[in-house]
């Protein structure tokens, strides 16, 4: 967490993103990262979901389902289309998520393309 800890000062001084905090008392115990994005095609705006982290000690209380839920909630308050999350396929929550309701996407592939930049 102490890298990308690192990294949200940045984004909300750039304001391009919008953090949601989970906290247990005055502990931050998860937090999650959403980005907007836009469909110049559609006409559409989505949210990309890019970090959802939870503390280790304090899984299994509902703090991932909470701040998933958070997300749909501010995507919908802002009239998106959709929260797009992206996770790896070994990814030990991906049942979390799907009985949360997320759907596998089957209709388009994902590609990327590294870049290696420091």
């Amino acid at each position: 967490m102490n890298s990308a800890a690192a990294l949200i000062p940045e984004s909300i001084t750039k304001s391009d993103s919008v953090i949601f905090l989970a906290y247990i008392d005055i502990q931050v115990v998860g937090f999650t990262q959403i980005y907007p994005m836009f469909l110049s095609v559609s006409m559409q705006k989505l949210y990309v979901l890019e970090d959802l982290y939870v503390d280790p000690a304090h899984k299994g209380k509902g703090i991932g389902k909470a701040l998933l839920n958070r997300g749909k909630e501010y995507t919908i308050e802002h009239h998106g289309k959709s929260l797009i999350l992206q996770t790896e396929i070994n990814n030990t929550e991906n049942h979390l998520y799907e009985r949360l309701g997320r759907l596998k996407d089957l209709q388009y592939l994902h590609h990327d393309c590294f870049l290696n930049i420091k």
